[in-house]
């Protein structure tokens, strides 16, 4: 027999060395997508809807498929809605069908930013810590866990990123990436009206940026086709539903305080605290410094906000792959427009849950920015890199030491549970006595209560949840009381939500009623929690 071929068998031993090495990748890529999983459906079904959550709820499971489409009584997306009550038709109870869409967004948001930071070759290691960034983020989470559209707004941006990343830099498929492109412009403003700000920075950098050879004229060509198609898609969207849903007076009144005046310094000061606030809640939960005075929290929130800018701009200026250009026309290109339509009073500028698709454009810049940063401290102390890098990985997961918070005690910024303040309502009133509900608990009492509470007063909301200044509570206070019940119930918030309450409240007091709160149900997290009140005539 002969000798085996030397080279043969170092090829062996090197393909052994590289499968062993993929082992622990793999497994550490599994590790990651379970956490992610874990943050974001652990727990979700028995936990009940919010304010914000219900009065969507209401809306989609009250429509058929063509109204949703076509709607302008609530500022939601046609196809997210549609979407929402297909799911819930098929997956029950609702917490957990109608959350799917947004749950499964949000997984896959961290998996799409592994495959888009892979795209443009970028390390493994600092591709991991932007998986551990994204699954891990605060913003991300908690809104992958709410019935809103954001996390799918943040899905289609990173979808049509893939393809752009693709289009430009792989010698291949360029003819399904391009479809891709058409199909992302196509459907993502009518899942999400904010898509729009990161598809137009990405199709410029398909069109203007220098791509890899030979790749010129199919990024210019499918940026352009892109640009026209979801030119065409918005402009289609806002004849159908957008302009109406946008010209709500009611809320119009209540955006007009996140536009931005140009020539308003107190304005551009707002804007900027919001910009901070939002880049604190990428990686720091807001429940670390709640207990703070404010001047403490801002200037948190403008420390690590800074800490970011400086992460992210190391990490485009030490870039480790291709096509850093685009990644930062992706991320400044959808800011300055956003910004751009703030000044012309057409978007809010840096609302935290508003920024989903913009979080996503900073977390790869922010973890080679934290990669590259371990890096160099570690070869300065120890003379090599690889332990520097951990570091970083693991500091990537920092949040997790608190997001656990989040499916095993359901410690969120807001706990409403009025299913418990209807079950004590039941237990405590008797046939005849009349039950008000206030504006900011209609949606929840309307969703949980449905046939049961034909017989309760509901103080009128629109545009979602918002106050009708329209309509005339005081007199809808003063007839409630005018047969002279004995008891009344007041189902809300502990603290009045909207002006017309607090005049609700004082318009029963001047009746002879003493208002006391009998139950309270949720957590005190920064914002109100469910209550149930009773109203006593005797003085």
């Amino acid at each position: 027999m002969g000798s085996a071929d030397p080279r043969a068998t170092e090829a062996f031993r090197h393909n052994a060395v590289a499968r062993m090495k993929r082992i622990p990748f793999h497994l550490i890529l599994l590790l990651i997508v379970a956490w992610a999983v874990f943050l974001r459906v652990w727990g979700l079904s028995g936990w009940p809807f919010w304010i914000d959550e219900a009065w969507i709820a209401n809306a989609v499971t009250e429509q058929s498929f063509g109204e949703l489409l076509r709607q302008t009584d609530d500022p939601v997306p046609p196809m997210f809605a549609v979407t929402v009550r297909w799911l819930g038709g098929l997956v029950g109870p609702p917490e957990l069908g109608l959350r799917l869409l947004s749950v499964a967004c949000g997984i896959a948001n961290v998996l799409l930013t592994f495959a888009v930071l892979r795209t443009a070759r970028v390390p493994r290691s600092a591709a991991l810590a932007a998986m551990c960034m994204a699954a891990s983020s605060p913003l991300l989470v908690i809104w992958s866990r709410e019935l809103k559209h954001y996390q799918v707004e943040a899905c289609f941006s990173l979808v049509l990123a893939l393809a752009v990343m693709h289009l430009r830099w792989s010698p291949k498929r360029a003819g399904i990436t391009g479809a891709g492109i058409a199909l992302t412009c196509a459907a993502g403003p009518w899942f999400g009206y904010g898509f729009v700000f990161p598809a137009l920075a990405l199709l410029g950098v398909a069109i203007v940026l220098q791509p890899a050879p030979g790749r010129r004229r199919a990024s210019m060509t499918w940026g352009l086709a892109g640009f026209a198609i979801l030119l065409v898609s918005t402009l289609l969207l806002y004849r159908t539903a957008a302009a109406g849903q946008a010209a709500h007076p009611e809320l119009q009144a209540f955006t007009r305080p996140m536009f931005i005046d140009a020539l308003s310094p107190a304005d551009w000061m707002r804007a900027a605290g919001r910009l901070a606030k939002s880049t604190f809640a990428i990686f720091i939960p807001f429940q670390w410094i709640n207990t703070w005075e404010p001047p403490f929290q801002n200037v948190a929130y403008a420390a690590v906000a800074g800490v970011c800018g400086l992460l992210a701009a190391i990490g485009l200026w030490r870039w480790a792959g291709r096509g850093e250009l685009d990644f930062l026309g992706w991320l400044l290109g959808t800011w300055l427009l956003i910004l751009a339509a703030a000044i012309a009073q057409r978007y809010p500028f840096a609302q935290p849950r508003m920024t989903m698709f913009c979080a996503v454009a900073l977390i790869p810049a922010m973890a080679v920015g934290l990669v590259r940063l371990g890096q160099a401290l570690s070869v300065a102390v120890a003379r090599r890199g690889a332990p520097g890098i951990v570091v970083a990985i693991l500091v990537a997961l920092l949040p997790a030491t608190w997001m656990l918070n989040l499916p095993l005690r359901n410690q969120y910024l807001i706990h409403h549970d009025f299913p418990a303040v209807l079950e004590d309502l039941r237990a405590r009133s008797k046939p005849g006595e009349p039950v008000l509900v206030t504006i900011m608990a209609g949606p929840n009492v309307h969703f949980y209560c449905r046939a049961q509470c034909d017989d309760y007063t509901f103080m009128p909301y629109v545009a979602g949840c918002l106050a009708d200044h329209e309509f005339d509570y005081e007199a809808q206070a003063r007839s409630l009381v005018a047969p002279r019940p004995t008891r009344l119930w007041i189902v809300g918030l502990q603290r009045p939500d909207f002006p017309q309450t607090r005049s609700t409240y004082e318009t029963l007091q001047q009746s002879g009623y003493r208002i006391s709160i009998v139950a309270e149900h949720g957590l005190e997290q920064g914002y109100s929690i469910a209550t149930l009140r009773r109203g006593d005539r005797g003085y």
